[in-house]
């Protein structure tokens, strides 16, 4: 599914390096469109966010602050940059936390956009290719808004993010169940967006990563992935099960008579 989504993005961004902005039919609003359910799974696969705090997160701190909306009391997400790496800070439930995003997007092209830092191929390297940081490319290829996934209304939602609706509307057709072409996804347990966070949670703790490693990345308790996660994880049950067989050894009879005489004497 990374790979799968990394791809696609990849194949976008080259396209509007080339075109700048176009659409698939003239009857489609000009940009991503539907094509954002690639942008914000890959989010959600690399870091374990909820769909809400990426797709409703600002394009800035600024723009956070500045907007009419805000209380104390709501959950937020904004994006800015710290030693040249794009973060996501977050407040969310009540529980703070900073993230950041190292995951790079592949061009053959350079891009060549104001504010777009580029890391280049070696200069000995005979495949020329230029990485730049999946955010900037998010930023660059979603129109400027308060919000990094803008509406594709620019008349009646200019200022807005993205429809959580259809956004999840698109994740069934394009990428899970309901879609003639879809991905087919529901096979890896993708049945909504929030699956890709379940998924990320038990996709770590099988590979090794521990608990409060877990717990610190995705905001949520020790307690919530034990009970949610470990206890109901069938493979990762069955690992630690194997583990436990190691354990125990099987005595013969004679072995156990000897153990039993040892004890007597």
């Amino acid at each position: 599914m990374f790979n799968t989504c990394l791809k696609k993005v990849r194949d976008l961004w080259i396209d509007f390096i080339e075109n700048g902005h176009t659409r698939g039919n003239t009857n489609q609003p000009l940009g991503v469109g539907s094509d954002i359910v690639y942008f914000v799974s890959l989010l959600q696969i690399d870091s374990g966010f909820r769909m809400g705090e990426v797709l409703t997160s600002y394009r800035s701190r600024d723009y956070y602050l500045n907007s009419v909306d805000r209380t104390e009391n709501n959950s937020y997400t904004y994006w800015e940059k710290r030693d040249g790496v794009w973060c996501l800070f977050m407040n969310w439930k009540g529980k703070e936390s900073i993230v950041p995003i190292t995951t790079k997007i592949r061009s053959w092209k350079q891009p060549k956009f104001d504010g777009v830092e580029v890391e280049p191929s070696s200069p000995r390297s005979k495949n020329k290719y230029w990485d730049t940081s999946l955010i900037d490319v998010c930023m660059k290829m979603f129109r400027e808004s308060p919000f990094l996934f803008s509406s594709p209304n620019r008349r009646s939602n200019k200022l807005g993010h993205y429809s959580r609706t259809q956004y999840s509307n698109n994740v069934k057709y394009m990428l899970s169940t309901k879609g003639e072409r879809s991905l087919g996804w529901e096979g890896y347990g993708i049945f909504s967006s929030h699956d890709f966070r379940d998924y990320f949670i038990t996709h770590k703790l099988n590979s090794g990563m521990s608990i409060e490693d877990v717990s610190s990345i995705t905001r949520n308790s020790i307690q919530t992935i034990q009970k949610y996660y470990l206890r109901m994880d069938y493979k990762g049950q069955l690992n630690r099960q194997k583990v436990l067989d190691e354990t125990r050894k099987v005595l013969s009879k004679k072995e156990m008579d000897e153990r039993k005489e040892n004890r007597n004497k």
